[in-house]
């Protein structure tokens, strides 16, 4: 999953590519374009590329 762009990811994530493009630049990570990946995204931002993925996982409803 850190090879897909952001465009690939978003059907399975449930949200729009401007959306996570959008979520992820406001969380602080170095994203510039929907065509990017989470490893291109981790690269660019200096941190592991299962943080970028978790980043953009919704919240879970757990009990």
């Amino acid at each position: 999953m850190t090879r897909a762009t952001l465009e690939d990811l978003a059907p399975i994530i449930g949200a729009a590519p401007e959306d996570l493009l959008g979520q992820l630049q406001a969380r602080g990570y170095k994203a510039n374009s929907t065509r990017d990946t989470p490893g291109d995204i981790a690269r660019a931002s200096a941190l592991p590329a299962n943080e970028v993925l978790f980043a953009l996982m919704p919240p879970s409803g757990g009990k």
